[in-house]
């Protein structure tokens, strides 16, 4: 029996057989994307909950919150946030509490990096540590801009500095930035 003929908007012409394989197979590698994205999802939100269920063991007096947030770079890979989250209080008054964070990455340009901010009395302190020497000479080769940028936001700037401190998992960055650290959109 010969095989169906289907015409397509552009008036070409494909034996059925070839489109059914053709739909079908695209159909199964969207269930598996999609079922790939899910299981994906799925960990990380298990990831998140057991985090959060071991923030809750401390101290209550004294909050602090784990996450690990992954996000994807222009290059499609998948990089990873840590972020630590925590409110300090040693009195009653109102200049005695602190929230501290610190957010560890690594990125394809400057390597590891471990950032640490303190926010008291709406005054911030924050210190940038590159894993590389390479990586905290470009951060502090843009660090103005940074300050700028976050004196814009209408943040009091304590302190700012950006050092070198060897991590583990050191990379040497590929390339210099060509646009500002910190870009807001919206």
């Amino acid at each position: 029996m010969p095989s169906m003929l289907m015409w397509t908007a552009e008036s070409q012409h494909l034996p059925m057989t070839e489109v059914t394989r053709s739909a079908a197979h695209q159909a199964r590698l969207k269930r598996t994307h999609s079922e790939l994205l899910i299981h994906d999802i799925d960990g990380m939100i298990k990831h998140v909950v057991t985090q959060q269920l071991h923030s809750l063991s401390s101290d209550s007096a004294q909050p602090r919150w784990l996450l690990e947030l992954p996000f994807r770079i222009p290059s499609g890979a998948l990089l990873m946030l840590d972020v630590e989250i925590e409110r300090e209080r040693r009195g009653t008054r109102p200049e005695d509490e602190r929230w501290n964070m610190r957010l560890k990455l690594n990125l394809p340009r400057i390597g590891p990096l471990s950032i640490n901010l303190s926010l008291r009395m709406e005054r911030l302190d924050a210190g940038l540590q590159a894993g590389t020497e390479a990586g905290a000479a470009l951060i502090r080769s843009h660090l103005e801009t940074l300050r700028q940028q976050l004196a814009e936001q209408h943040l009091d700037i304590a302190s700012l500095y950006a050092g070198y401190r060897p991590q583990s998992n050191s990379t040497a960055p590929s390339c210099a930035p060509t646009a500002p650290m910190i870009q807001e959109r919206g």
